[in-house]
């Protein structure tokens, strides 16, 4: 389908940005101090960069920051992207989960690697998808 290849190439024509404004947002003190301040497992904390509509249907890709345990500062990223519906995709608004128990300086670290974009490029081609094609059948 036309448009959901578009979609994924503008997405991937985004990523280098994306991965920059994911590392400027582990180094903002507003974000880190909000991440401290919650309880574990309770909520997160979440960055999204917009786009302005450009017939992609992506409307932002962002992060969401979850606090693990408080004694040892433990953090899970997620990476999320939000999509607007048209008339042949669905609107979506989806988070997952890449990395799990790691200090904000590990976190860093593998924000800045190309294992960070690969996982981010997976999850979001899947949800680019799942938004397009929620009325076929794939087996």
């Amino acid at each position: 389908m036309k448009a959901c290849s578009y979609a994924k190439r503008f997405m991937e024509s985004k990523m280098t940005t994306y991965q920059e404004y994911v590392s400027a947002c582990l180094n903002n003190t507003d974000i880190v101090s909000a991440a401290n301040d919650i309880l574990p497992f309770d909520n997160v904390v979440k960055a999204r960069l917009h786009f302005v509509s450009d017939n992609s249907g992506i409307k932002n890709m962002g992060i969401a920051l979850m606090r693990m345990d408080l004694e040892s500062d433990l953090y899970s990223l997620g990476v999320s992207i939000e999509f607007a519906e048209t008339a042949i995709s669905e609107a979506i608004d989806r988070t997952e989960f890449i990395v799990a128990c790691m200090t904000l300086e590990q976190i860093k670290t593998y924000v800045s690697t190309s294992d960070f974009l690969n996982a981010a490029v997976t999850s979001f081609e899947d949800a680019i998808d799942k938004s397009y094609y929620k009325n076929t059948n794939k087996d």
